[in-house]
């Protein structure tokens, strides 16, 4: 008789040569676990496909999720595997900064200037060479402003320009991209020509369209334009912190009013301006009485035309506040006619 430990061997053997015959072959059996009674046997087929398929599966799904940008493992020369570094992300801003065109709109004896510039020293440069190219017989009006990324325009530009409005009344010019358009009246063809060429020549890359009219003044409408003219080349200016007028700028009020008396209807505006040296409480009253006192000039002269006179203090200045020329040409009077 068999011992039993052998015979129930003999007898699991049977049953898992039994349950085998229909499941798989029992040359698969490896060995046997006496603590949980059971035989231990190759891995089939499923186990293989699991072993593959798995890790397949969880790196299909990793790539699915994977960040567009992340690195990917590249060789060096040594042989070695490191990550690649992507390039960062930059924005790119869909328009850049090109500010307020530039314009210039003069209405009878007031010109307003606009447009940006890329910063305050440029802005300042520029506007200051065209109220010097206007000259005195015109009042600049300026609404400017600095907005980073404008393109500048160039004192030389600015100069141009001066000369261009100060011929022409009515004078427009707007530029919107490469188009540069200008409107208004000249005196004459050479007028005419001179502005339009002043124009060209400061902004030559711009396509020009030009409407501007000759149209030769008649009365009145001459003498604003031979008193603008004379005073172009005849400041009136003052010693310093004073309101006495110098000889020579005398004489061209005298001059002056020999132009008006036979145009008693035409409007007279004084305007009076100061250097940068004293506060508004000081620099606002010299300008009026520097005003006030060619007004008493005109009038002694036996102007009878309506004349206003008014103090600005220190603003437009014409001249450089830094220099002893250019102050002397700030503290200066301005005669407008309309």
């Amino acid at each position: 008789m068999c011992p039993g430990w052998l015979a129930k061997g003999l007898q699991m053997d049977d049953q898992s040569a039994d349950s085998t015959s229909s499941t798989g072959n029992p040359g698969d059996i490896v060995g046997y676990r006496e603590d949980v009674a059971r035989y231990r046997r190759r891995p089939g087929g499923w186990w293989i496909a699991a072993l593959v398929g798995v890790p397949l599966v969880l790196a299909l799904i990793g790539g699915a999720i994977a960040p567009a940008d992340a690195p990917t493992a590249v060789a060096t020369t040594s042989g070695a595997v490191v990550p690649a570094m992507s390039a960062p992300a930059t924005t790119v801003s869909s328009a850049a900064v090109v500010g307020t065109p530039f314009a210039l709109v003069r209405s009878g004896s007031t010109v307003t200037i606009s447009g940006s510039f890329p910063d305050e020293a440029s802005r300042l440069a520029a506007v200051q060479a065209f109220k010097t190219a206007v000259g005195t017989g015109l009042v600049v009006v300026d609404k400017t402003t600095v907005v980073a990324g404008s393109a500048a325009m160039t004192p030389a530009q600015a100069t141009g320009l001066g000369a261009a409005t100060a011929g022409v009344t009515d004078f427009s010019m707007a530029v919107s991209g490469n188009a540069l358009t200008v409107t208004g009246t000249a005196i004459s063809e050479a007028a005419k020509a001179a502005a339009e060429k002043a124009v060209k020549d400061a902004f030559p890359a711009l396509t020009l369209t030009s409407s501007i009219t000759v149209v030769a003044p008649t009365g009145c409408e001459a003498l604003i334009s031979q008193v603008a003219t004379y005073l172009g080349g005849h400041k009136l200016e003052f010693g310093p912190a004073s309101p006495v007028l110098t000889d020579a700028s005398k004489a061209a009020v005298t001059q002056v009013a020999t132009l008006l008396k036979p145009c008693p209807a035409a409007k007279v505006a004084v305007n009076g301006y100061t250097d940068n040296q004293g506060s508004d409480s000081t620099s606002l009253p010299l300008s009026q009485a520097r005003a006030a006192s060619v007004r008493d000039m005109l009038v002694a002269a036996g102007v009878t035309n309506p004349i206003t006179a008014t103090g600005f203090g220190s603003a437009n200045p014409v001249g450089d506040n830094s220099t002893d020329a250019g102050r002397a040409a700030n503290r200066r009077v301005e005669i407008v006619i309309s």
